[in-house]
């Protein structure tokens, strides 16, 4: 995108910024209804939790295992949350252009400090991503040891 902008001041031409953050705004909205929908979820999970009786120990090893779960899902919708609103600044930097109160002669620096600050979160993201399968892979271990 960065190199979108550049490329137009270069030529001569307008970059349409205002057109290019309608686009990055609609998505953002789409990935917030995301995030609130995944917490909705998450919440609907503990709480059909709530007031069972665990009989057996596979049971009561469900019961942790979703508790856990969820607080690792709540870390991960956090950090999403973090995303957007780092995602929401390049937004902002898009209207600033559009509104000529932002030079589209600073947009590489405005991408570069987007992408570092981008990359480091998704990073976490992985990080968070690693942890969830690794409690997957051990509730399966742990389920089937308890069958045997």
């Amino acid at each position: 995108m960065a190199l979108r902008i550049i490329e137009a001041g270069y030529r001569g031409r307008e970059f349409d910024a205002g057109k290019y953050a309608l686009e990055v705004e609609t998505w953002l909205r789409d990935v917030g209804r995301s995030i609130i929908e995944g917490e909705n979820a998450a919440r609907r999970m503990l709480k059909n939790l709530e007031g069972k009786f665990a009989v057996t120990e596979a049971d009561r090893y469900r019961a942790r295992y979703t508790g856990e779960l969820v607080v690792a899902y709540e870390r991960a919708f956090a950090l999403e949350r973090i995303i957007l609103e780092i995602e929401r600044g390049l937004l902002d930097y898009l209207r600033a252009v559009n509104a000529g109160s932002a030079s589209a002669d600073d947009a590489m620096e405005e991408m570069l400090d987007f992408y570092a600050d981008l990359d480091e979160k998704i990073q976490e993201r992985r990080e968070e991503e690693n942890i969830r399968q690794a409690m997957a892979d051990e509730y399966s271990r742990a389920l089937e040891a308890l069958r045997n």
